[in-house]
């Protein structure tokens, strides 16, 4: 067949396209597909729609594929009409079609014959006959609806073939009479309605997609439904089958009686056919997982089993029943568990399931005053009972308690129990032996600590504290005897705490602190004794004292040993060291970072000097040098440093330091001793300001004698003395006046 133009489709190769979905419809049936609109393919990564509209310009077989994205895209067109060929079912269905046609313009390629070029782009289908399209595209060709001529047979594709998508229901007897419903498209005018090779009865077209009939008596299996109308016959199918009821079915329930909690095992016999078994829970107290049935609480549970159909029998289904019934009472304990072989004694039975108890017995014997408080206790009073462990159960409507709980007969209670514990005083680190005396039977006795600070090793208590420890002593029960206590206490005291005397170094100072390594300062505080000082340390909790002393440190420049000693108001000692205000102690005259350039004319120094410093308190300071021996007679006490105005100074000098003598009031020489008393900011302090610093260097000087056949030194006077030698010679300046003004005597 050629085409009646000069422009011929070139035939489409056989090529492979990705198929997404049919937009509203469903592509698998051919040829009544030809009654839908649309094609949705995906060529090349890119989704197309192919849309269809009726072709009667050319031949009333075609339908014309509007919305072209291909023309003047050779390849796209080829691919595309491959992929919906494919896609309608070419070149499998019919004779002819699907057939494609791709409109060209203008000649072939160079060097190819045009004719040949027209030739081969003619639509080629399976046996290689050709179809001619017009001048607009391209086309999709109705294969049924082409004779083996390559004619079309029809003049009016609006007819299409009936399509039956489903039968409902899809199964009956094969006596036939089933009602049934046919849904699909291109119903009207339908003329006959075959299952089977029969014809169905009271065929009814209820609409364009819709039938209604009864099946006619058939064999068993799956039959086809076929629609007739003017359009033709729908496709051979098996959309309904015809089968037969099963055997009797019965289900089963093993057991049929169960406890709350219990399980029944269900199942089936009877039946026909492979359809599998379930089974449903229709009413009750229970659960049902797969085919086990358990009871949640008293009542009757109802079951059904089906026994699916299969292509040959229509499902069937049983009943069956399970009884639940209340659990067997479950006895958990026995509160006391033990009590005289006389009974009487009061016992709560504690467990579950003991709702409508009748008896509760004891070694066999009835418990008196049977009370079920509640499902879960029951009280009783114990009945008389032999020595020994008896079993007790609980009687209900549902049965009788396992043997799980126990009552003991004949423990009775111990001679008196004493506990006790050698010493029951102890010091800290200390231990204590616990024992008893009395009880009665065979039990253990143990020990525990109920309080206090001690720890507990056995029978073995040792005290870590000061305090008291409570212990209590627990004779065990025995088969014969209940358990027996007693108590006993320990009284815990400090460890003894022995004095150790400090070591200290030899000190002219009284020391203060620091006298003792252990134990505490007497209160008789610290003294000297000959050339010690001395004082005791006392022990703790009992502990020794200890009797401590340290040397007298010596004088500066060693003449024996010297003692100090501060008086009251709160003056302390600064620091010992050489800094300017730190107290350097007994220095020699020379040579001492601290001693003075020069000494007082005429004047030695047997002891050497004394340098300190006060802090700390405010006032009038005393402080009391001992010497080693007494001091000779004539000894002042001289002060090297700035003074007030009058003190072997005058003017500006009185700022520098220089040699002066102390007031005999504030140096009191006596024997062995000098007590000197100093203001603070006085006559004495070096920085003349009331600070609570006292500033201070000096020593008892003794004047010196003169030397042989050499003049003597001459003692320089103190301004006191001056004073008093200018007093005096102003007195024999006015007697002497006196004298010169009187008349001779005659």
């Amino acid at each position: 067949m050629t085409s009646s133009t000069p422009n011929l489709a070139r035939a489409l190769a056989k090529l492979g396209g990705t198929l997404l979905r049919a937009a509203a419809l469903a592509l698998a049936t051919l040829p009544s597909a030809w009654a839908y609109s649309s094609v949705e393919l995906t060529v090349g990564g890119t989704l197309y729609t192919v849309a269809f509209t009726q072709q009667r310009t050319y031949n009333q077989c075609t339908y014309a594929i509007t919305h072209a994205p291909w023309w003047g895209n050779k390849t796209l067109a080829q691919n595309l009409a491959a992929a919906l060929g494919g896609r309608l079912g070419a070149p499998t269905v019919g004779t002819y079609g699907p057939l494609f046609a791709f409109q060209t313009y203008g000649a072939g390629p160079t060097g190819v014959d045009n004719a040949a070029w027209n030739i081969s782009n003619t639509i080629l289908t399976s046996n290689g006959n050709g179809w001619p399209v017009n001048s607009n595209g391209v086309y999709a060709v109705d294969p049924s609806q082409v004779d083996s001529a390559g004619n079309c047979t029809v003049a009016d594709l609006q007819t299409a073939a009936p399509f039956l998508e489903s039968v409902t229901p899809a199964s009956g007897p094969t006596a036939g009479g089933t009602a049934i419903t046919l849904s699909g498209n291109n119903f009207t005018g339908a003329t006959a309605v075959t299952i089977g090779g029969a014809a169905a009865g009271n065929v009814h077209v209820v609409s364009d997609t819709m039938i209604t009939a009864t099946t006619p008596a058939r064999t068993l299996g799956n039959k086809s439904v076929l629609i007739t109308t003017p359009g033709g016959t729908n496709t051979a199918n098996t959309l309904f089958a015809y089968k037969q009821a099963q055997a009797a079915l019965a289900a089963l329930a093993t057991p049929g009686t169960i406890a709350v909690g219990g399980t029944s095992a269900l199942g089936t016999t009877g039946g026909s056919g492979g359809g599998a078994v379930s089974f449903q829970l229709d009413s009750g107290p229970c659960t049902l997982t797969g085919s086990q049935l358990t009871g949640t609480a008293q009542g009757t549970c109802a079951v059904t089993a089906t026994k699916a159909a299969d292509s040959s029998y229509f499902a069937a289904t049983a009943t069956a029943s399970v009884t639940v019934v209340p659990a067997a009472p479950i006895l958990q304990s026995v509160t006391p568990a033990s009590g005289p072989t006389a009974g009487g004694t009061a016992i709560t039975l504690s467990g579950s399931n003991f709702t409508g108890a009748t008896a509760v017995t004891i070694g066999g014997a009835a418990a008196g005053n049977v009370h079920v408080v509640n499902d879960t206790t029951i009280t009783a009073t114990t009945p008389t009972g032999t020595p020994g462990s008896q079993s007790v159960l609980v009687t209900t409507p549902s049965g009788t308690s396992a043997a799980s709980a126990w009552f003991t007969y004949a423990k009775q209670a111990q001679a008196a129990l004493a506990a006790l514990a050698t010493p029951a005083a102890i010091a800290v680190g200390g231990t204590s032996a616990l024992g008893t005396t009395g009880g009665s039977g065979g039990g253990a006795v143990s020990f525990q600590l109920d309080s206090g600070p001690c720890t507990l090793t056995g029978s073995q208590l040792t005290g870590t504290a000061q305090g008291t420890c409570a212990v209590t002593a627990t004779k065990a029960a025995d088969s014969n005897y209940l358990a027996a206590t007693a108590t006993a206490s320990v009284t815990v005291a400090p460890a003894p705490v022995d004095a150790v005397c400090a070591s200290l170094p030899a000190t002219s100072f009284k020391p203060t602190t620091g006298l003792c390594s252990a134990g505490a300062l007497n209160p008789a505080g610290v003294s000297r004794a000959a050339h010690q000082w001395a004082w005791t340390c006392d022990g703790a909790h009992g502990g020794t004292a200890a009797a401590c002393t340290v040397d007298l440190g010596a004088t500066g420049n060693q003449s024996g040993l010297a003692a100090v000693e501060l008086g009251t108001g709160g003056w302390v000692l600064a620091p010992q060291g050489n800094g300017a205000l730190e107290t350097a102690g007994f220095i020699p005259v020379t040579g001492h970072p601290k001693s003075p350039p020069s000494l007082p004319p005429g004047y030695g120094f047997p002891h050497a000097l004394f340098d300190f410093v006060l802090t700390g308190g405010a006032g009038a300071a005393t402080l009391t040098i001992t010497y080693p021996e007494p001091l000779p007679a004539g000894a002042v006490y001289w002060k090297y440093g700035p003074s007030p105005a009058g003190y072997n100074c005058t003017g500006a000098a009185c700022a520098a330091p220089h040699w002066y003598q102390m007031p005999p009031s504030q140096a009191v020489i006596a024997g062995n001793t000098v007590t000197l008393t100093i203001l603070d900011g006085g006559v004495g302090d070096d920085d003349l300001a009331a600070n609570g610093v006292i500033v201070d260097q000096g020593g008892p000087g003794v004047a010196l004698a003169a030397p042989a056949g050499g003049p003597a030194a001459i003692p320089t006077l103190s301004e006191w003395a001056l004073a008093a030698l200018a007093a005096a010679m102003l007195l024999l300046g006015l007697r002497a006046a006196r004298r010169g003004g009187r008349a001779p005597r005659s």
